[in-house]
C-alpha cells in the first residue's frame, strides 16, 4: 500500500474471510494486535510511506482501513478507483486482492 495522503493509514497483513471488507471500528477478526513484527497483525503507514518498507511482515498487505468519519480515495494498481465515504459511519477494512496495490491519494476527515 502506498500512502500519498497527509494522514497515516492502517493496514493488516492477514485476511481469513471471503468477504471484500470488514465494517467496524476495531481490527478485523484475523488481526489480534498492532505490531510491526508479527503475523496476523495491523500497523500504520505514515504519509508518503509504503507498506513494503515497514517490515518483512507487511510485504503483502491484505487490507487497509477507511477511517470512520472520513473519505478515503485513491486507486488500485490494476486501475480500479477506490473511494470510501465513511462520514457518519463506522470505519471499514477494505480488502486488497492478490498482488494488487492500494494507492491512497487522500484521507479527508
Amino acid at each position: 500500500m502506498k500512502n500519498n495522503s497527509t494522514l497515516s493509514v492502517d493496514v493488516v497483513n492477514c485476511w481469513h474471510d471471503t468477504s471484500s471488507g470488514w465494517t467496524g471500528n476495531s481490527l478485523p477478526p484475523c488481526a489480534s494486535m498492532y505490531s510491526l513484527n508479527s503475523w496476523n497483525a495491523a500497523y500504520w503507514v505514515n504519509p508518503g510511506g509504503l507498506s513494503t518498507n515497514l517490515s518483512n511482515k507487511y510485504y503483502d498487505v491484505d487490507a487497509f482501513y477507511a477511517r470512520p468519519g472520513c473519505v478515503t480515495s485513491g486507486h488500485f494498481s490494476g486501475g480500479t478507483t477506490l473511494h470510501y465515504d465513511r462520514r457518519g459511519r463506522a470505519g471499514q477494512w477494505v480488502r486488497v486482492y492478490g498482488t494488487d496495490t492500494a494507492n491512497i491519494n487522500y484521507v479527508i476527515c
